[in-house]
């Protein structure tokens, strides 16, 4: 059996990992892989900075090498101090991991030509996230010491919904996978991050409405400076207008929602889906460009 690296536990130790969760990491043989690798490659964990207003547990790809295919090696992986929010823990581990060794996860904004290609491609991103969190908890359930309920708490609560479609009888493996993905990109397009919300003046956005609206507040001067289509420029000053690059306000809600083709489901912002339920909007036919 794998054996921990050393310089991961104690990272993971001074991260808020207790005695217990560090058993059970050396128990589980996926996740110590995935563990030493990311050490391997330069990657570390750490504490959030609550000095520096960071909030909750996230991959940080600041200092993090990454390919043309969108690989990356290194980043650091920071856990909320405050234990009192359930961090951290294995799941988050194992999301964080996801985004940090991922294979299909977000590329830098100039490799899409559009906010809406953009928002997809970190759906999918998330979505490979979610489906580690469901691996290493599989994982744990079918091989660990530690005894986990049939369905084990889990991102937007998709551990049953996830193993429905893996268990698939008469099913190839990438077709149960892409399947898979297709299930989680689509209910990210519903899902508020728990980050999002916490205040009454924030913004609540979907997953999906948020990279639309980080992807049009950060090309700002691409759609008032190059000349491509002079509809686009034209939506983008009427988005200006609205307030979209301004600090987020819950103005702005009814508009973004209208960009990302949904309504959104619920302000409760606790990663909880209720996708069947959600509404959609009427597309706008300007918004095709974006």
């Amino acid at each position: 059996m794998s054996k921990l690296n050393p310089t991961a536990k104690m990272q993971l130790t001074q991260s808020g990992f207790n005695e217990f969760q560090i058993q059970r990491i050396e128990q589980h043989t996926p996740l110590i892989e995935q563990i030493n690798k990311f050490i391997e490659q330069g990657g570390k964990f750490r504490p959030t900075d609550t000095d520096g207003q960071e909030y909750g547990t996230f991959f940080d790809p600041t200092h993090a090498a990454q390919d043309k295919s969108g690989i990356r090696t290194g980043g650091e992986i920071a856990f909320m101090a405050d234990k009192s929010n359930g961090y951290p823990d294995l799941t988050a581990l194992a999301h964080e991991l996801g985004h940090a060794l991922g294979t299909r996860q977000l590329k830098s904004l100039d490799n899409y030509a559009s906010a809406h290609d953009y928002a997809h491609a970190d759906n999918i991103g998330e979505a490979e996230a979610i489906f580690n969190e469901y691996k290493i908890l599989k994982w744990e359930q079918e091989h660990g010491k530690t005894i986990l309920p049939p369905n084990p708490e889990m991102t937007g609560n998709m551990f049953a919904k996830i193993d429905s479609i893996m268990s698939q009888a008469g099913v190839s493996q990438e077709q149960k996978e892409q399947e898979v993905y297709d299930c989680l990109t689509h209910y990210n397009k519903y899902m508020i991050p728990g980050s999002f919300g916490k205040d009454a003046e924030h913004l609540r956005l979907t997953y999906y409405q948020n990279s639309i609206d980080y992807y049009l507040s950060s090309t700002a001067d691409r759609f008032r400076s190059v000349t491509h289509n002079n509809t686009l420029r034209g939506d983008y000053t009427e988005m200006e207008q609205q307030g979209l690059t301004m600090p987020p306000l819950p103005h702005i809600n009814t508009f973004i929602s209208g960009m990302s083709d949904y309504k959104l489901y619920g302000t409760t912002g606790n990663d909880d889906i209720d996708a069947e339920k959600a509404a959609p909007v009427t597309r706008n036919p300007k918004t095709e460009l974006l």
